[in-house]
């Protein structure tokens, strides 16, 4: 299944990003993460990473976080 996280990281809270990628380390680490930061405001981003990389990738309470499934590719660069 595909996971979504919304506002997965803040100043306060910087340790669930990583439980999360505890969580799903049985995953194959090539699996496709898509961060949307800033939705639909003028300062909107996109980025699409992999769960062995995602984390060094700017996540913050204005954060998406899409997390593949077996099935994901990216099937072409934002």
């Amino acid at each position: 299944f595909v996971i979504g996280l919304y506002n997965p990281k803040a100043i306060k809270r910087v340790q669930h990003i990583e439980e999360i990628r505890e969580t799903v380390k049985h995953k194959d680490p090539k699996t496709p993460v898509g961060i949307v930061n800033s939705a639909s405001r003028e300062n909107e981003t996109m980025v699409i990473s992999d769960l062995e990389n995602f984390t060094k990738e700017d996540i913050n309470m204005f954060s998406m976080v899409i997390i593949g499934n077996s099935k994901t590719f990216a099937k072409e660069a934002l």
